[in-house]
């Protein structure tokens, strides 16, 4: 690995001269067989629809991204030699009842490490006989460092930092108890409604304040220090949204911490996976299930970046154990970048049905369906552009890595055997509305394609 490294000429003052380069070398055009036969086989059976350079496929050695100073460099090394041996870890999760907390939690159980839950108790999952209950309300930073008065813990998972409060009540109770603290927070960290990147690299992100999400075309996937979440004020502007001001607060509450606080943030791209309590997934899932039309905006071209709950529960325990996260920022997300479209497709053939998409150019159907497009939750990722460099959190810790059609399968099986979680989807009341302007559209464009002289 070292000699792939200086082969690249990375020394002092290098790494950004070596990233031009690298970014220089991927604008070329190459074939598959140029890139090795798991390569060649991957593009076979799954067409990625973005090239994901750095994102995923066999472990290429790239130049390392340049880090902000505040952030400690770790020990860059596979998640197999980090590992604390294979002991018992006392680990200590706030929540752990639901999605992929609770995966952690049996995952964690698996394992044989001993699991305390702190949660309000409401959800009982069956492994509760086989975890320590600390009742509380995450919400109250009070009673939170009452509850933890002089308790320690190996590590700790905390899924339910969404405010400065929460995170300062987590700092507040464990600073010198706990050997790792590992927080969930968001790719909304990177920008929405104006927020702004790093300006210091020439490679990095610029965001656009009239777009949701950063448009990050024509440029290196965002990394870990292109955010400038430590310098983020801690006003709520009215302009952005509480989940991502408030995941921001929690960073900046980190990224500002003493020195030996062990904090490890992860920052995670929308997820899918069984029983997701958002029900993204059952979305699209119910409508292929009806085989009417699915409005398709832009037939679904653009790439998206998603998480699966499963191989975020594991990523976030391996980071409970490794020796090189501490005070680290790391992305996580599936390795592959799917087409939007591609990834219905997947979906559809997890189902047995056939895609009956409807391809519509995005600005008609704002214009003219009169369906609420602009709404969070409805045609969930239609419009996400936005990818995350993976290098970091794949050098230090390793990525999962279920193939895509094998974590889509597995979610897909759990909804259908679970149908009352597809019933209980948003918006099913447009969907008339949805399948009339499908089919008033493919009218449309049949005769424009037929006055031009197609077939």
């Amino acid at each position: 690995m070292a000699a792939a490294v200086r082969a690249r000429g990375r020394g002092t003052g290098q790494p950004r001269k070596a990233a031009r380069a690298c970014s220089e070398v991927r604008s070329q055009p190459r074939r598959d067989s140029d890139r090795g036969p798991h390569v060649a086989e991957t593009r076979r059976r799954i067409d990625l629809g973005v090239e994901a350079q750095g994102l995923g496929g066999p472990r290429r050695q790239l130049p390392e991204p340049e880090h902000d100073g505040r952030w400690a460099e770790g020990r860059r090394t596979t998640s197999a030699t980090a590992r604390i041996g294979q002991v018992a870890v006392k680990l200590l999760v706030f929540g752990g009842t639901r999605y992929f907390g609770r995966a952690a939690v049996e995952l964690a159980l698996s394992r044989g490490h001993e699991v305390t839950i702190f949660s309000r108790g409401n959800v009982r999952p069956p492994f509760w006989n086989q975890i320590e209950h600390i009742q509380g309300d995450r919400t109250d930073a009070d009673g939170v460092v009452k509850r933890l008065a002089g308790r320690s813990f190996d590590a700790v998972i905390d899924n339910q930092a969404y405010t400065r409060e929460e995170a300062q009540s987590a700092l507040k109770a464990l600073r010198g108890n706990v050997g790792r603290y590992v927080v969930a927070s968001t790719v909304s960290t990177y920008g929405e409604g104006g927020h702004s990147l790093r300006r210091s690299t020439v490679d990095s992100p610029v965001a656009d304040s009239d777009r949701f999400w950063i448009d990050y075309r024509g440029r290196e996937p965002v990394r870990e220090a292109d955010s400038d979440v430590y310098d983020h004020p801690w006003e709520t502007r009215d302009n952005l949204s509480k989940y991502g001001e408030g995941k921001r607060h929690v960073e900046r509450v980190n990224l500002r911490s003493p020195t030996d606080w062990p904090y490890v943030i992860i920052r995670v791209p929308a997820t899918l996976g069984p029983d997701d309590p958002t029900g993204r997934f059952a979305w699209w899932l119910w409508r292929i299930l009806d085989g009417k039309p699915i409005l398709l905006p832009d037939g679904g071209k653009h790439a998206v970046q998603l998480g699966f709950s499963l191989d975020l529960a594991t990523f976030i325990l391996d980071c409970t154990t490794n020796r090189g996260t501490p005070r680290q920022v790391f992305n996580y997300a599936q390795p592959e970048l799917p087409r939007w479209g591609y990834f219905l497709e997947v979906m559809a053939a997890a189902a047995g049905r056939k895609l009956n998409a409807v391809p519509v150019p995005s600005e008609f159907l704002h214009r003219h369906s009169g369906l609420p497009w602009h709404e969070w939750g409805y045609a969930p990722f239609c419009d996400l552009n936005i990818s995350m460099s993976l290098w970091k959190a794949e050098q230090i810790v390793g990525l999962p890595g279920t193939p895509l059609a094998e974590w889509v399968k597995l979610t897909t099986e759990w909804y259908l055997t679970h149908p009352a979680a597809l019933e209980g989807t948003r918006f099913h009341e447009l969907r008339k509305s949805e399948t009339d302007f499908a089919e008033r559209w493919r009218k449309v464009a049949g005769q424009a394609h037929a006055s031009l002289g197609g077939a």
